[in-house]
C-alpha cells in the first residue's frame, strides 16, 4: 500500500490527467445511452412520464444523500486522525520531492479557471445572455446555484476549520481555510450548472461532448491544487461530493419549476 502511495505521489499529475480522462469517457457513455434511451422512447413510455419523474426524483435524492455521506466519512476520519489524513499527508511528502516547476506552472494556469474571480465573471455573463432573452427561471436558478454554492462553501470552511498544507502559504501568501475545496466545489455546481444551462435553451444539440470535456475541466481543476500543494486529497473529494449534492438540488427543483410551466 505504501509504494502503491508513493507512486501516486511521485506521479500525480499524470494521475490527474488520467482521471479527468475517465472522468470525461464515463460521462460521455453515460450521456449518449441516455440520449439512445430517450430517442426510442415510445407512446406508452410517455403516458408513463409521471412515473419516470418519481424514479428521477427518488434517484436524485439517493445520489444526494450518497454525496452527503462520502463528505462526513471524510470529515469524520480527517479529524479522528485516520486513514484519510494519514493519506493525504503520505501523498503530499511523495509529491514534494517530485516536483517540476513546469508542471506546477501548467496547473497553476488550470487552477485559475476555479478561481472566485472566474466564476463570478462566468456567473454574471451568463446571468446577463439569460436576461437579454428574458429566459426568468433560468437566471434565476443559475443565480442561486452559484451564490448559494458559494456560501455553503465559505459556511463550511469556517465552522470545519481545518489547516491547509504547509506549503499552501509559500504559494497562497495566505492561510485561510482548507476543508473542503472551494475551487473543486466551485467549478463542480458552476460548470456543471453551465452544461445544464446550455442544453436546457437549446445551444447544444448533442451534450454528450460538452459534459464530457466539462467532466474533465472539474476533476483538472480539482486535482491542481493537490498538485500546486494547497489543499490535501480529501479536501477536493470533499468538495466534489458537497457541491455534486447542491448541484443535484438545484437541478432537481428547477427542472421541476419548468415542467410545471
Amino acid at each position: 500500500m505504501s509504494r502503491m502511495v508513493e507512486w501516486t505521489g511521485a506521479h500525480l499529475p499524470l494521475v490527474v490527467c488520467s482521471a479527468a480522462l475517465v472522468a470525461a469517457v464515463a460521462v460521455m457513455v453515460l450521456a449518449r445511452l441516455a440520449g439512445q434511451r430517450a430517442a426510442h422512447q415510445s407512446v406508452s413510455g410517455w403516458l408513463q412520464q409521471q412515473g419516470q419523474r418519481r424514479v428521477r426524483l427518488a434517484a436524485a435524492l439517493g445520489l444526494v444523500c450518497a454525496a452527503l455521506a462520502v463528505f462526513l466519512a471524510l470529515l469524520d476520519s480527517y479529524r479522528d486522525g485516520g486513514a484519510v489524513a494519514r493519506l493525504d499527508h503520505a501523498l503530499l511528502e511523495a509529491h514534494q520531492e517530485h516536483t517540476a516547476p513546469a508542471i506546477q506552472a501548467a496547473f497553476a494556469a488550470i487552477t485559475r479557471l476555479g478561481d472566485v474571480a472566474t466564476i463570478t465573471a462566468l456567473g454574471f455573463a451568463v446571468g446577463g445572455v439569460l436576461l437579454w432573452y428574458r429566459r426568468w427561471l433560468l437566471c434565476t436558478a443559475w443565480g442561486v446555484t452559484l451564490a448559494g454554492g458559494g456560501m455553503v462553501s465559505t459556511a463550511l470552511k469556517q465552522l470545519i476549520g481545518r489547516q491547509r498544507p504547509e506549503a499552501a502559504e509559500a504559494v497562497l501568501g495566505t492561510t485561510a481555510w482548507s476543508f473542503p475545496s472551494g475551487h473543486a466545489m466551485g467549478a463542480t455546481f458552476a460548470y456543471g450548472m453551465l452544461a445544464y444551462v446550455l442544453r436546457r435553451t437549446g445551444c447544444v444539440r448533442r451534450p454528450a461532448p460538452l459534459l464530457g470535456a466539462i467532466a474533465a475541466l472539474i476533476v483538472l481543476i480539482g486535482g491542481s491544487r493537490v498538485v500546486l500543494q494547497v489543499h490535501y486529497p480529501s479536501d477536493v473529494v470533499a468538495g466534489f461530493a458537497m457541491a455534486l449534492a447542491w448541484l443535484l438540488v438545484c437541478l432537481t427543483v428547477t427542472e421541476h419549476a419548468l415542467r410545471r410551466r
